[in-house]
């Protein structure tokens, strides 16, 4: 005999049944991990309609005899074949056309580090193998994982079909960076080193979702020697406005070495590739200019490190100058990176003989509008020869006689008095950062040196 309670049972039961069948219709989950990629692996290509798979796992003894098996034909340049294992089991596959044995058969060869069920051929890359009503074109960071602390870092997707309008949302572990909305951006600064998940989800009007996943990777700084690019504002690709200031503002880190001072260079070039600018390397992370001309203005920012090898890293951005908008205050840009690197260091403090306090301000990038023809810091211009900076007695002033001077004061070594003699271009009876500065600016072609 049944009773009420086993009839409650019964139909609590087969609500949640339907409750699991309808969200299961509604929700397609594609971002898996290695290990759970499913049995079947796809192939897209345009260069052969009878493809062969040849994959193996020699560990486990898995594996296809040579030249492989042939591929069954899904639609839209698609081939599929049904695996005795998983996918992410495999440790290599290599398609071929035709099942032939020839080199010229080989549509590609050992494809390794398998990262999805589906392998683009034209694209040469790893993907899973999309089913849902909602195709995600794309979804990802503008910088290659892995980054440091303090990088901006803009996650972005893109996706197509579905029902009515499509709502993106970007999270990154368990934190929301964007709610579902028609914004398919964000931007990300990580404050923590660690791996963090980055999920892209997507939903139509009907409700049904699609998402995809990946793993992004933030370094520490704190024991990086080499300098470290993490941003710049105004952003990449941002509007400026013609006959207004702009500002340059570099951001970056690293350069755990010697005192642990970073110098920046940013040359700036007009649509028409003009150098607007004079371009030499400072503790100032900051340029100002003003574009006189309508057009893509490119910026390139170098940094480096105090060493004598002045290891240097670059990135380069563009803006585009009109006459409709004014520059934007990006305040995410500014970042704490532990020391002060928005104004130049203009005293002096170092000794090595005496304690000089005298004050410096001749670097004044932004005041400085002589045009410089230099496209490289560390080629030496045709500036007239003088004896005076000749740091190393070889006869001529050269930027490395500056770079040495930076690298020698900021780890405290002292100078002979015969190169006192050679390098103390501003005749103050020491060498110093002011020397390395006034000797930069002479080969700039700004001063003349007595």
């Amino acid at each position: 005999m049944i009773n009420k309670k086993t009839k409650v049972a019964e139909k609590v039961l087969a609500v949640i049944i339907v409750l699991t069948l309808l969200f299961a219709a509604n929700c397609t989950v594609l971002s898996v991990s290695a290990d759970t990629l499913g049995t079947t692996i796809y192939l897209k290509t345009t260069k052969t309609t009878t493809p062969y798979l040849h994959y193996w796992n020699n560990a486990k003894k898995i594996g296809s005899n040579w030249p492989g098996v042939a591929m069954t034909a899904e639609g839209g340049d698609v081939y599929s074949y049904e695996l005795p294992c998983d996918v992410g089991d495999l440790e290599g596959v290599i398609f071929k056309k035709d099942g032939g044995n020839g080199d010229d058969s080989k549509l590609t060869q050992d494809v390794t580090n398998i990262s999805g069920n589906l392998y683009d051929l034209d694209a040469g890359k790893w993907e899973m193998y999309d089913t849902s009503g909602i195709k995600i074109k794309s979804a990802g960071a503008d910088l290659e994982s892995p980054q440091y602390v303090g990088s901006k870092v803009t996650l972005s997707m893109d996706a197509e079909g579905g029902d009515g309008n499509l709502q993106y949302k970007i999270s990154v572990n368990d934190t929301v960076l964007s709610d579902y909305s028609s914004k398919k951006s964000v931007l990300w600064t990580p404050e923590k080193a660690g791996d963090y998940t980055v999920t892209f989800e997507v939903k139509d009007g009907s409700g049904e979702t699609n998402l995809r996943q990946i793993v992004y990777k933030i370094q520490s700084t704190d024991d990086a020697e080499d300098p470290i690019f993490l941003s710049a504002s105004p952003a990449n690709g941002s509007k400026i406005k013609k006959g207004s200031d702009v500002t340059v503002d570099v951001q970056g880190a690293g350069g755990h070495v010697n005192n642990n001072i970073l110098f920046y260079k940013t040359e700036i070039k007009d649509p028409n590739g003009n150098v607007v600018n004079t371009a030499y390397y400072q503790t100032g992370n900051k340029v100002t200019f003003t574009p006189s001309e309508l057009g893509e203005y490119t910026v390139v920012m170098y940094i480096q490190n105090n060493t004598i090898k002045n290891t240097t890293t670059t990135a380069t951005y563009t803006y585009v100058s009109s006459n409709e908008v004014d520059v934007e205050s990006d305040t995410d840009s500014v970042i704490d990176t532990g020391t002060d690197t928005t104004t130049d260091i203009t005293t002096d403090t170092t000794t090595d003989t005496t304690t000089d306090t005298t004050t410096d301000t001749s670097t004044d990038e932004s005041t400085d509008t002589t045009t410089d023809t230099s496209t490289d810091e560390n080629t030496d211009t045709d500036t007239e020869d003088s004896t005076v900076g000749d740091l190393n007695g070889n006869g001529k002033v050269e930027l490395k006689d500056a770079y040495t001077i930076q690298a020698r004061v900021l780890a405290k070594m002292t100078f002979s008095a015969e190169e006192v003699s050679r390098a103390d271009v501003n005749h103050d009876g020491l060498i110093n950062l002011k020397d390395a500065s006034l000797i930069q600016q002479f080969k700039a072609g700004l001063i003349t040196l007595d």
